[in-house]
């Protein structure tokens, strides 16, 4: 069901609508129908807008307008996701992972494999994607860094799902700003 020109004016205009992204200086952007390319001296990303969601650029702004309205979501969708790439190509996003228990350690094989000794009988290794930078300041701490903040929340989901932080002691791998709340050991 597509809007009419009664139903567009009837509509309150949604936040994403009403708000558009600006896009900052020195990045370039170009469109192949739904598909936006920005690029800048830090790299490129893509990003295929949804086929309900109309997205026009002008004077460096892209605004956003609904298409069909039983997808609502998908104007939000669009919105975030481009600003968020925007921001990732000129200032990038990093996570910061801590490995808390006795003898978890980290450490890198090469530029891309993680090697981590979680407790476990064997040695867990993961390959960091080529889009991911990654550093271990000390044996448990691993930072990453990515323009990509879907993929670089992706990989460290990846890498904390190896160990995940267990409730009554707490060891496992966990974000640096998570709060894991304890559970009291049973009594007997």
């Amino acid at each position: 069901m597509t809007l009419d020109a009664k139903n567009v004016e009837e509509r309150i205009l949604m936040r994403a609508e009403r708000n558009p992204v600006t896009i900052p200086e020195g990045i370039t952007v170009a469109n192949e129908g739904n598909k936006y390319t920005f690029s800048s001296a830090k790299g490129s990303l893509t990003y295929d807008v949804h086929a309900d969601v109309l997205c026009s650029l002008k004077d460096n702004v892209i605004s956003f307008s609904l298409v069909n309205v039983k997808s609502k979501s998908q104007v939000g969708t669009a919105r975030t996701r481009i600003n968020n790439i925007l921001e990732g190509i000129t200032k990038g996003y990093e996570k910061k992972l801590l490995l808390v228990g006795v003898g978890y350690k980290a450490k890198l094989e090469g530029s891309n494999k993680l090697v981590l000794n979680l407790g476990k009988s064997h040695n867990d290794v993961y390959i960091i994607p080529d889009d991911v930078k990654i550093a271990l300041p000390n044996q448990t701490e691993i930072n990453l860094a990515s323009i990509d903040k879907v993929r670089l929340g992706q990989v460290a989901a990846d890498i904390r799902s190896l160990r995940s932080p267990e409730p009554y002691k707490g060891k496992g791998i966990r974000y640096a700003d998570e709060v894991i709340s304890l559970k009291e050991v049973k009594k007997q």
